[in-house]
């Protein structure tokens, strides 16, 4: 596969908002060569890493302390699951989302 059909297809996987996985299995793609083309891309381009603008889907939660008291769990589209436990402010729940985007 050539240097542009490799970008192509990262570029592609960028406005799909597909996961890395999914993308592969849907193109036929090694998920670890995939990989390789997406870090290829960030250093060609002079990125440390690629990123792509991801939907996120809040729910709407009211909290009427501002430590939480009990456990608390967030899952992002990807599957990824935090467990919080109990004594984290809602600063610094707020600062976590907004980091992990």
């Amino acid at each position: 596969m050539t240097r542009i059909e490799r970008k192509q297809h990262v570029d592609a996987w960028l406005a799909s908002g597909l996961s890395r996985e999914d993308y592969c299995q849907d193109h036929g793609l090694v998920l670890s060569t995939f990989r390789n083309w997406i870090a290829n891309y960030a250093y060609l381009s002079g990125k440390t890493r690629v990123s792509r603008s991801r939907k996120v889907d809040l729910v709407p939660v009211m909290i009427a302390s501002p430590v939480v008291t009990a456990s608390l769990e967030l899952r992002t589209p990807s599957g990824l699951t935090w467990s919080l436990g109990s004594g984290h402010t809602l600063e610094w729940i707020a600062d976590l989302i907004r980091r992990v985007g």
